[in-house]
């Protein structure tokens, strides 16, 4: 199975991103004693939000892409890494995205994404 690509390539970050470790740990309280605290896995992801500011072509070539390619948001895909610019795998959040008018022509688009470890 091919693994879909980002369709947005290139496009500029607006006013950056955003990115929260998920929690890796799971905690109890015993009867008695301080609470006891372990990992939950050998790895957690990250969740990352990000805005980019998108010609109305743009977003209709990720609507079309986010339908088709990632089915509906539901397959991973491959897309360049906010701060390294490495090709990674990600996949979409809950809240998948959003989009708003930025100025005529252009389109603030809001990205919440989950990057496997």
């Amino acid at each position: 199975m091919t693994v879909p690509s980002w369709p947005l390539q290139g496009r500029a970050l607006l006013r950056g991103w955003q990115m929260k470790p998920q929690n890796n740990r799971a905690s109890f309280q015993p009867e008695t004693g301080p609470p006891i605290t372990r990992r939950r896995g050998t790895a957690a992801g990250k969740l990352w939000s990000a805005r980019y500011r998108i010609s109305e072509a743009d977003f209709a070539t990720f609507e079309a892409w986010f339908a088709a390619d990632a089915k509906s948001g539901t397959l991973p895909f491959d897309m360049p890494h906010p701060r390294s610019c490495v090709t990674t795998r990600f996949s979409f959040t809950d809240d998948s995205y959003a989009a708003e008018e930025h100025s005529p022509g252009q389109i603030a688009l809001t990205v919440s994404l989950f990057e496997h470890p």
